[in-house]
């Protein structure tokens, strides 16, 4: 393909342009802004769904096989790619904070494309503040919030001048954060788009070796252990608001299902493996 690239600096407005322009033939944007081109993919973000890189990669090897090619495209819209860019962890403003518990009865930024985030903010009591990504790490930094749910890159966007010795983040991501490639149907059909998503697999690691690469300037004591009580009660919390969302015809029941076997096929143990609700 030859391909002509277009920057837009606000991503709301490169999905206003795709969707009512002909300016782009696709596009590359977050994960949860995806859920507005494919419900399936979207759901890849889904707060607790995949905990670790290792999950998103076996999903990753799922995607490439030709019997999903029916939940890549609604007719309209198809998904071609899916790329690591880290995860979205909970920012504190304070080391004390140790599990999303110190939250309840706070105010947390949360991002508006990310009805997760929000209802599990609500699950542990805190007030959230939605707003987009760039006015919640000013929001953060100005110590108008006391947390924020938000990619792992807001922690580059404020930059060291903005962070205080006394912030910190939460080591245990609360969802994976991803690029996703939105394409149109009648420009790149099931075989070109088939091809596309395998491309993006076998890049997998370089993608996540530039995720890395930019993870090692966070400090290390700028991440935040938890206690294992407290991750219980992170996992559990998650589930819930996912079943809820799925529920509500937010979050897809099909994703849920293959991202409950994928935890399952690393951790067999769970009690979700034995008794599953998703």
């Amino acid at each position: 393909m030859d391909l002509e690239v277009s920057i837009f600096n606000n991503e709301r407005e490169l999905v206003q342009n795709f969707k009512t322009e002909t300016t782009c033939d696709a596009i590359l944007i977050r994960g949860a802004v995806a859920m507005e081109f494919n419900k399936f993919s979207g759901t890849i973000e889904a707060v607790g769904a995949l905990p670790e890189r290792k999950h998103l990669q076996l999903l990753m090897q799922v995607f490439t096989s030709p019997k999903m090619n029916r939940f890549m495209s609604d007719g309209q819209y198809t998904v071609m790619g899916v790329a690591t860019i880290g995860g979205n962890y909970a920012f504190m403003d304070d080391k004390s904070f140790k599990s999303l518990s110190s939250i309840k009865n706070k105010r947390v930024a949360v991002q508006t494309v990310e009805p997760g985030m929000r209802a599990l903010t609500k699950k542990f009591g805190a007030v959230p503040v939605e707003g987009d990504m760039m006015a919640n790490v000013q929001s953060y930094a100005d110590n108008n919030v006391v947390s924020m749910l938000s990619p792992a890159i807001a922690y580059l966007v404020m930059g060291s001048g903005q962070i205080s010795s006394d912030t910190g983040v939460l080591r245990n991501p609360i969802s994976q954060s991803t690029m996703q490639f939105i394409g149109r149907s009648e420009l790149f059909p099931d075989p070109l788009a088939q091809m596309l998503r395998e491309d993006f697999l076998l890049k997998f690691d370089n993608y996540s070796a530039r995720v890395d690469k930019e993870m090692a300037l966070v400090p290390e004591d700028f991440w935040i252990e938890t206690p294992d009580s407290e991750t219980e009660k992170l996992s559990e919390a998650t589930r819930e608001v996912r079943i809820a969302l799925r529920d509500e015809g937010y979050y897809d029941a099909t994703m849920l299902r293959i991202a409950r076997k994928i935890r399952c096929k690393f951790n067999p143990e769970r009690s979700e493996c034995i008794n599953p609700t998703e």
